[in-house]
């Protein structure tokens, strides 16, 4: 089991009357009747259905948390703003304000009980869970390629004592170069390296934060499009490579004469 910091990751937290209308339009996901406690993924698409950025946002009795790329808070915004008219809405970065740790692992579960007293497998992906009110702390379940985990966040003052919890019950803390092994072999994309307007929500295998059942949003009729024609022609793929240096990222890959992606 390891404990890994993702502080960095932005954090844009939505609220007033009209945020879940707001999002409703300009996302790729269902959030007409999410409750607070609900937690799930959804992407901000540009008008050809390419991905700007990609949340998973968390729902409470006030507003709703985005947990996003590292850096994405203020790029974001700026895009958002030119969608919002006179609609009553409030975004505020809590980037600086807080903290968050993931608890991910094979013991995960274990430790999650031990320091929380939290059943994970009573949870499903990304749905919130309570740890009471003494902890000061907000948490959700994760899945992380086959493993199962815990994120945290709240006050720094409060994550970093579950941070100490989490080393107490044995947990490795887990550095940004093992953390891009794991991802890589469990084939989970990052925003800015396999996510960006270059692909769209398809593309980089991104269906669960896809609901073909709602409204217009901006790059929908794109979206729908591709997946009622079949029309998406590349998607991300592991490459397990024999020997040698790693490629650099956007490295031409070819079969035969023929480029087949980058």
């Amino acid at each position: 089991v390891v404990v890994r910091d993702i502080s960095p990751r932005s954090r844009l937290r939505f609220s007033g009357d009209d945020h879940l209308d707001f999002l409703q339009r300009m996302t790729t996901n269902d959030f007409s009747g999410a409750p607070p406690g609900a937690g799930f993924r959804a992407v901000f698409t540009d008008s050809r259905g390419r991905i700007v950025e990609i949340g998973t946002f968390y729902r409470d009795e006030t507003g709703t948390l985005a947990v996003l790329g590292t850096g994405a808070s203020q790029s974001l915004q700026e895009w958002l703003d030119r969608y919002i008219f006179a609609e009553k809405i409030e975004m505020k970065d809590m980037s600086q304000d807080s903290a968050m740790i993931e608890i991910v692992g094979g013991g995960a579960i274990d430790l999650a009980d031990e320091i929380f007293s939290v059943d994970l497998n009573a949870h499903s992906t990304h749905e919130q869970i309570t740890l009471g009110p003494q902890s000061g702390l907000a948490a959700a379940r994760i899945d992380m390629g086959t493993s199962i985990g815990l994120r945290v966040w709240g006050a720094v003052g409060d994550v970093e004592n579950a941070w100490q919890s989490a080393l107490e019950g044995g947990a490795t803390p887990c550095g940004e170069e093992a953390f891009s092994i794991h991802r890589i072999e469990a084939g989970i994309p990052l925003q800015d390296r396999e996510l960006t307007e270059d692909y769209n929500p398809w593309e980089a295998g991104l269906a669960d934060a896809i609901d073909l059942n709602k409204g217009c949003y901006i790059g929908q009729e794109v979206i729908a499009r591709l997946d009622t024609y079949d029309k998406v022609k590349q998607h991300l793929s592991g490459l397990r490579l024999a020997s040698g240096a790693l490629p650099e990222p956007g490295a031409a890959l070819s079969a035969g004469p023929r480029q087949a992606g980058t």
